[in-house]
């Protein structure tokens, strides 16, 4: 039963729903820390498609930009990634800047 409780656990962590800031916010960029792994996200949640006109951030030394980025309803987009050698890494990030708009 311990061991079902854990795995239930450790899928439902994988599958969360973002950490948008503001409670109606429907587009988010944040940080996904995994077990040995961490990545910045993009998601679509709300039901119009948007047009991503600038995302920036660094992950691990790593920066990225991204200029019109076109995200369906539901959609997500990977835009940095790392892997680590052990469980306890923390990650170094930073959010830049993030700009988006609805398309009808």
């Amino acid at each position: 039963m311990k061991k079902l409780l854990i795995l239930v656990g450790l899928l439902t962590s994988m599958y969360a729903i973002p950490p948008c800031e503001l409670p109606d916010e429907k587009v988010c960029m944040y940080l996904y820390k995994g077990g040995m792994n961490a990545e910045i996200i993009i998601t679509n949640l709300s039901t119009d498609t948007v047009l991503v006109t600038y995302a920036s951030a660094s992950l691990d030394g790593n920066s990225k930009t991204i200029r019109n980025l076109k995200l369906s309803s539901g959609q997500t987009f990977t835009m940095l990634q790392s892997r680590y050698k052990t469980y306890d890494q923390k990650p170094y990030y930073h959010i830049n800047s993030f700009e988006y708009k609805a398309l009808k």
